[in-house]
């Protein structure tokens, strides 16, 4: 789903539902957002919400991120934040609201690491089935 400047992507495999965030997350995001929200009600699926192409994030971006976070079934991934959404976290205090974080390494690198669940994510990214 792209909308100026901005893109929400979803991708699935087994047990997990990949949310790539591109571009800008504002106010023209919304109508996908809700869209979303509905769809992770419904999947008892593990959320990796990867933010590695995210170039801007407003106000309103936050509070739809914090929407597909607490409608997800569980704490869902966040994976390579870039700086202004790690500060707008830091300064909102609201990592509290994502079960794990891989700030700088990859996937795969999460999955090395005691979480196994995001092994499967990796290898969507990577193209990998």
């Amino acid at each position: 789903m792209t909308r100026s400047g901005g893109a929400i992507q979803v991708s699935r495999c087994a047990g997990c539902t990949r949310i790539l965030l591109c571009g800008q997350l504002d106010c023209m995001v919304d109508g996908h957002v809700a869209d979303l929200v509905v769809q992770l009600r419904e999947s008892p699926q593990l959320v990796c919400i990867d933010a590695s192409q995210l170039r801007f994030i407003d106000a309103r971006g936050l509070g739809a991120l914090v929407r597909l976070v607490i409608h997800a079934a569980r704490p869902p991934a966040l994976l390579r934040p870039p700086p202004i959404l790690r500060f707008l976290l830091d300064v909102t205090r609201l990592w509290h609201l994502f079960e794990a974080c891989a700030p700088q390494g990859d996937l795969a690198a999460a999955a090395r690491n005691g979480q196994p669940e995001y092994a499967a994510a990796a290898a969507t990214r990577d193209g990998v089935r």
